[in-house]
């Protein structure tokens, strides 16, 4: 819904403007942070991509959280659904969403664990093990 797109642009918002408020050298301390998971573009119309905020939020956290250990994230029922119905239609176009998503993650040079929390629905066994197979714990 529109409401749950301006609540995700808005949570992306706060962190990016805490880590200003509160500068690089007290974000180096920061190990472990919780976002929202990175949202797709056009994932049902041929290329998968990331929105730019979610890139943005990464890139920054990157930038700015040098010796962080833990990102936790959480996938919510409406992300779960559209990466589903891609496995079920067209498995390597969901492996390359998630691998986009993998290698922003992993450009975070101190990240030592990723945790996606599920929430509202249980993921399917193929969508569990292309998440775990990128080394995330669910």
């Amino acid at each position: 819904t529109l409401l749950q797109k301006l609540l995700q642009r808005q949570q992306r918002g706060i962190l990016t403007s805490f880590l200003d408020h509160i500068g690089p050298q007290n974000a180096s301390f920061l190990c472990h942070i919780w976002i929202a998971f990175p949202a797709f573009d056009d994932y049902h119309f041929g290329s998968v991509t990331l929105k730019e905020d979610s890139i943005r939020t990464l890139e920054h956290i990157r930038d700015n959280c040098t010796n962080l250990a833990t990102l936790e994230t959480s996938l919510r029922f409406r992300t779960i659904i559209a990466m589903e119905s891609a496995i079920d239609f067209d498995s390597p176009r969901a492996a390359a969403a998630l691998a986009l998503v993998d290698v922003r993650f992993k450009a975070i040079p101190s990240l030592k664990e990723i945790i996606v929390n599920v929430h509202d629905e249980p993921l399917s066994c193929d969508l569990r093990e292309e998440m775990r197979g990128c080394g995330w714990t669910i």
